[in-house]
């Protein structure tokens, strides 16, 4: 019983990796087939799995189709890139970038700090 028990916590402390492992071999018979359709599902089925399981973080889930669309055969990489990388998409990507390093620097605390200081606690201000 012990030794179950034990297996088990080990799986479960690596079922982030169990799954990022298994998840792309167990769903291949799709890539045999070979045709867009077919290896298209591949890719739907493993974003899926990933995103549901957060087994990667949610962006690095994201990227997968630009990775895997060209090496599959699926899209070129211009056509993928030019999906990725519209104007508002890089804008949006670029705001979250800024606000995450701003964030990482705790420049939100001192903003709200300098404030404090230079207005006051009071309600009236």
């Amino acid at each position: 019983m012990g030794l179950i028990r034990e297996t088990a916590r080990i799986t479960w402390n690596y079922r982030s990796t169990l799954i990022v492992l298994l998840v792309p071999a167990l769903s291949s018979p799709l890539l045999a087939v070979n045709t867009g359709p077919a290896k298209g599902g591949w890719v739907v089925i493993i974003m899926a799995t990933y995103w549901i399981t957060e087994a990667l973080p949610l962006a690095a889930t994201s990227l997968i189709p630009l990775v895997l669309y060209p090496i599959l055969g699926i899209l070129s990489m211009d056509d993928v890139s030019q999906i990725y990388f519209k104007r508002t998409v890089v804008l949006f990507f670029g705001s979250m970038v800024l606000a995450v390093a701003i964030e990482e620097q705790k420049v939100h605390k001192r903003i709200a700090l300098r404030t404090l200081l230079v207005m006051g606690s009071k309600p009236r201000w």
